[in-house]
């Protein structure tokens, strides 16, 4: 009599293991939603990939740049994004532009560089500090999106 509750119980447990496992596979099947505030739903959205922030070329032309990167499988508006550089009022907002899944955009400190994205703060001194920073990601909600810290 045993053996058959021990077996009803492995049966049982075994049938409800299998549903979890089904539920959990349907459940991680990639599902791309993304909304107009850029939040996406099942992927990853938009992220600050790097932070170029130690000027190599001559420091009055400053080529620092933060990279972000659509690392999702949606095309994403870009406007009304927020680059925050760290401090308050060291932000960038960024106009109507449509990044691609897999597209990488610069936001440099002084200079447009249109092959690029063409995006900059258009400020003169540097953003970037060179003994370690954060730049924040926010979307059009203002909800933080990504943060990236260096040191």
């Amino acid at each position: 009599m045993k053996f058959k509750k021990i077996i009803k119980y492995i049966l049982d447990h075994l049938v409800k293991f299998i549903l979890a496992v089904l539920a959990g596979i349907i459940i991680t099947i990639s599902i791309d939603i993304c909304y107009k505030d850029g939040g996406c739903f099942g992927s990853k959205s938009i992220e600050i990939s790097y932070i170029y922030y130690d000027v190599k070329v001559d420091p009055n032309q400053n080529d620092e740049y933060v990279v972000i990167t659509n690392m999702g499988n949606n095309s994403i508006d870009l406007l009304g994004w927020r680059l925050n550089a760290g401090s308050s009022g060291q932000d960038f907002i960024f106009p109507n532009y449509i990044i691609d899944p897999g597209e990488s955009c610069r936001v440099y400190s002084k200079n447009a560089h249109p092959e690029y994205c063409g995006f900059c703060f258009q400020s003169k001194s540097s953003k970037w500090n060179n003994n370690g920073d954060c730049g924040y990601l926010y979307n059009p909600k203002d909800k933080l999106m990504n943060e990236y810290c260096y040191d």
